[in-house]
């Protein structure tokens, strides 16, 4: 009986030690190193560096000393706000990161004021699948940055692959850290020749269709200037008839309706002839 009993005891511990092994055997240990599946690895490191960890080259922080102040931390703040704006690449700007009499100028495009300042949208209008990506933030002195950026796309329908390094270099306000000047170049080494030359020739047209908007806002503005002025004498002359000294006749003034059209056309010409200087240049 008890030999019977011990039989027993021990055929349970060794199906339940069987039964272990099996548990064991099916789920096998915690994964300590990568797991095999390919969708459960590890993801790939980023090769590109985040925005916030860019650092600003050359940043002082010593914004004032007992006498003046040559720096303010809306310095920086600026300059990673516009940062966040090129890479967005919305065709939109911050507006209160500007002065009211802002400047750009580039190789064909030059303004002043915030509302051309704010129709900067080359990359965004023109640019197909456009991918902005900053690579570097830079102090060249207490008041001016540069800040550079690539921009990667095609033109249009063409199937031209585009790959352009550009350099935004900016004039800030050392209290307010607005921005009063911006300036920008371009460089194309790393596009085929014809991806370069559809740069420049887009570039240009869109340039010149900007100057044609500047100088229709222009004349809006003079106009509506000379309209807040006493009417009878600014936009209408009366003049006696030749035929009937009883009789008057009036004459329309043209003379800002060709300043218009002599703006545009000088506007156009400059735009022509710095993008033959640039075509030649490739």
């Amino acid at each position: 009986m008890v030999a019977l009993i011990t039989v027993q005891c021990t055929a349970v511990s060794a199906a339940r030690s069987w039964r272990l092994r099996r548990v064991h055997q099916t789920f096998g240990p915690p994964l300590v190193g990568a797991p095999c599946h390919p969708r459960l690895g590890a993801l790939p490191q980023a090769t590109q560096q985040s925005l916030s960890t860019l650092d600003v080259e050359d940043l002082s922080n010593d914004y004032c000393d007992d006498f003046v102040c040559n720096s303010s931390p809306a310095v920086e703040n600026t300059i990673r706000a516009f940062a966040k704006d090129l890479q967005r690449c919305n065709g939109t700007w911050t507006r209160s990161l500007l002065a009211r009499t802002v400047e750009y100028k580039d190789a064909f495009r030059s303004c002043r004021g915030r509302d051309g300042y704010q129709r900067l949208n080359f990359v965004s209008s023109k640019v197909k699948g456009a991918k902005v990506q900053v690579t570097r933030l830079r102090m060249l002195d207490n008041g001016t940055a540069v800040v550079s950026w690539r921009v990667q796309g095609s033109l249009g329908a063409l199937p031209l692959a585009l790959d352009v390094d550009m350099d935004s270099q900016l004039s800030l306000n050392l209290v307010t850290g607005l921005i009063e000047k911006r300036s920008d170049k371009w460089d194309l080494s790393r596009c085929s020749p014809p991806a370069a030359l559809a740069w420049t020739v887009s570039r240009m047209l869109w340039s010149a269709q900007q100057a044609s908007l500047d100088a229709k806002e222009g004349t809006g503005r003079v106009l509506s200037s000379l309209n807040s002025m006493d009417s009878e004498d600014a936009d209408i002359q009366l003049q006696r008839s030749p035929t009937d000294p009883t009789k008057f006749f009036q004459q329309n003034d043209n003379t800002m309706q060709d300043a218009f059209l002599f703006s545009a056309f000088v506007a156009l010409l400059w735009v022509v002839a710095q993008a033959y200087g640039q075509i030649f240049s490739l």
